[in-house]
């Protein structure tokens, strides 16, 4: 019989049903395999099933707290894309397992299919990125003229920003968004400290 396999801090892991995401199903439903071999790193697969938790959180980074009150062994997570890699990888009992850091965490869906993000990320559905504007004799405008205008924009999903709520459009650092495609639909992680204002309505 083999012995338990324990992950001892701040970190799970998870099973994935391929390293990458190597199909792409047209809307009429036709797959279509992409060549993984060029740029790899970009088609790792950035989901997996939780199959292990930490059996001890150091709870130094606000972000860890309570993961074992909100995820739980079965939950589907989303992570960074580096995730993914022969040196996370974990064989054990002919089962292959990949070493996820809790840090890496972006977001999950539980048993209900809710998505819900992690810690300290929220998550954004991009809005639009509007490009430096040009006043009528075609020279660019100063930066700060153009003021949030050329900002990055999005339609805040959900996360623990208190001043927003789902719907609410938002400004943040155009270099904090982490881009994900989940479940068909563009998403991005992004820390709370780098969404920056609330646009009225």
């Amino acid at each position: 019989m083999t012995n338990p396999l324990y992950i001892p801090v701040n970190a799970i892991l998870v099973s994935v049903e391929s390293e990458y995401d190597d199909v792409v199903i047209a809307p009429e439903g036709t797959a279509f395999y992409q060549d993984t071999t060029w740029r790899p790193d970009f088609h790792r697969t950035i989901t997996g099933k939780v199959e292990i938790l930490p059996q001890r959180i150091n709870n130094d980074d606000a972000g860890f707290q309570g993961i074992k009150d909100v995820i739980r062994r079965g939950d589907q997570v989303y992570f960074h894309y580096l995730s993914v890699s022969a040196e996370k990888r974990v064989v054990w009992d002919e089962k292959t397992f990949y070493n996820v850091p809790l840090t890496s965490i972006l977001c999950y869906k539980d048993s209900s299919g809710v998505m819900n993000p992690y810690g300290t990320w929220c998550l954004i559905i991009p809005a639009k990125y509007l490009l430096p504007e040009k006043d009528r004799s075609g020279f660019y405008v100063p930066l700060s003229e153009r003021l949030i205008t050329c900002k990055y924009r999005g339609i805040y999903y959900k996360g623990c920003v208190a001043a927003l709520s789902q719907g609410d459009e938002c400004g943040f650092w155009g270099l904090a968004p982490m881009a994900n495609t989940i479940d068909g639909e563009e998403i991005w992680a992004i820390k709370e400290n780098y969404i920056y204002l609330k646009y009225g309505k």
